[in-house]
């Protein structure tokens, strides 16, 4: 898609598929369970993968922004996190078979709701992380099918275990376990939009014990189970 602009502030989130966006001279790749947040009149241009992207967006009209926005950290620049969460704001909305039967209040809450995890993302980056703690996140994303114990990451970044757990917690705002456990269930949604495979098989890809195992993760992040959620993503 050609550069644009909207004139209201934006916030997508990633059900399924491959965006990449490139806007003020840099480019992001996402996924599913990605949020991606624009400011207001933020010039970008989007290309898809092969198989398309699935989006939930929330427009803001330009009249609208500033009641809403005011004294929201995070909203006032381009930027994409990982958030599994945000997958159970789209479940809410996709409850209902068509998009009339979605009332101002529901919008409204699903809106505020992902504002919130905007604000939390941008209080947890708000100091730079030291270059080791980096890696180990970038190993979570690169390993998060495998056991990924704190103890043989703290030990291949050199620190101890507790060190390591109240640094990623400061600089990422959730613990290892719960950081791994949303990669995982972005990979398994990711999947499961795409329509391919069982869920037996996506759940032992995506580095779960089991079938049970990506059920339970699952409905508590995304407030549905996979099987749902594969219906509500292919939907939009």
């Amino acid at each position: 898609m050609p550069a644009h602009e909207h004139p209201g502030f934006g916030a997508s989130i990633v059900l399924g598929g491959a965006l990449e966006e490139t806007a003020r001279g840099h480019a992001r790749q996402a996924g599913a369970a990605e949020v991606v947040v624009k400011p207001a009149a933020t010039r970008h241009a989007n290309r898809f993968g092969s198989g398309g992207a699935r989006l939930l967006s929330f427009q803001l009209h330009p009249t609208l922004g500033n009641p809403w926005l005011t004294d929201v950290r995070g909203v006032s620049r381009w930027c994409w996190f990982a958030a599994a969460p945000a997958l159970g704001i789209a479940v809410q909305l996709l409850r209902g078979t068509h998009a009339s039967e979605r009332t101002g209040e529901q919008l409204e809450a699903a809106f505020l709701d992902l504002l919130l995890l905007v604000a939390a993302e941008d209080r947890s980056s708000e100091r730079l992380p030291p270059r080791w703690l980096v890696q180990v996140r970038d190993r979570l994303h690169a390993e998060h099918c495998g056991p990924c114990r704190v103890r043989e990451l703290a030990d291949a970044a050199g620190v101890h275990p507790v060190h390591l757990a109240r640094a990623f917690r400061r600089h990422y705002g959730r613990s290892v376990t719960d950081y791994l456990r949303q990669i995982r269930v972005g990979a398994a949604a990711a999947r499961l939009a795409a329509g391919e495979s069982s869920v037996a098989r996506i759940a032992a890809d995506s580095g779960f014990a089991d079938q049970s195992h990506l059920s339970r993760s699952f409905k508590r992040l995304a407030g549905a189970p996979p099987a749902a959620y594969r219906a509500f993503a292919r939907r939009v």
